[in-house]
């Protein structure tokens, strides 16, 4: 357990000095944690949080006197199980289990996080080239890809045959998508 603070870069004289406060004040230490801490499994997790705050005071706690420095590891040991106690609180508050009925409730094809990112991204890169689109390119695409339109009515819409319908697509994706690529050339050449 002390041998993590050995791999730290600590004189050998900072060292010692915490492995004989460990070993003489080790046990009021846990006995404190386990007063704030039901779960035996991190006690020592508090314990070697605390002998790493200390031994970053270790020029202040070498002349303390022995009652002050009992506070001293006291208050340490206390106060680092109590915010051991809220970072958990504020844990169990944001994590909702997968069995949970707020998670069934939610509908399975929601984007994740970095989907949505990116998402947005590429939203905010098409509103920027929309206005150097055609009108005709721009109902092709909204009915199409927004709309979920049928190449027969975009046909109607734009007083052409249902077959060329897929060839206007094509050659409007074409075109947003080298007015993206020349977009994104004058963003890389002012960076």
């Amino acid at each position: 357990m002390i041998g993590f603070l050995f791999t730290e870069a600590y004189p050998p004289s900072d060292q010692e000095f915490m492995l004989q406060l460990f070993q003489e004040y080790g046990r009021l230490m846990f006995s404190i944690a386990q007063r704030y801490i039901p779960d035996g499994t991190v006690w020592e997790d508090i314990v070697q949080d605390c002998l790493e705050k200390l031994i970053k005071r270790v020029s202040v706690l070498r002349p303390m006197k022995r009652r002050v420095l009992v506070q001293y590891i006291v208050s340490t040991t206390k106060n680092t199980s109590i915010n051991f106690l809220r970072r958990q609180d504020v844990c169990s508050r944001q994590v909702v289990s997968i069995e949970s009925s707020e998670v069934a409730d939610l509908p399975a094809d929601i984007p994740s996080l970095d989907e949505t990112i990116i998402l947005e991204e590429q939203r905010a890169s098409l509103l920027e080239i929309w206005p150097l689109l055609s009108q005709e390119d721009q109902i092709l695409l909204e009915g199409k890809y927004l709309l979920g339109e049928s190449d027969q009515a975009l046909a109607k819409q734009l007083g052409c045959k249902p077959d060329s319908v897929r060839m206007k697509l094509t050659r409007a994706r074409r075109k947003a998508l080298r007015f993206l690529i020349e977009r994104d050339g004058d963003h890389h050449d002012k960076a």
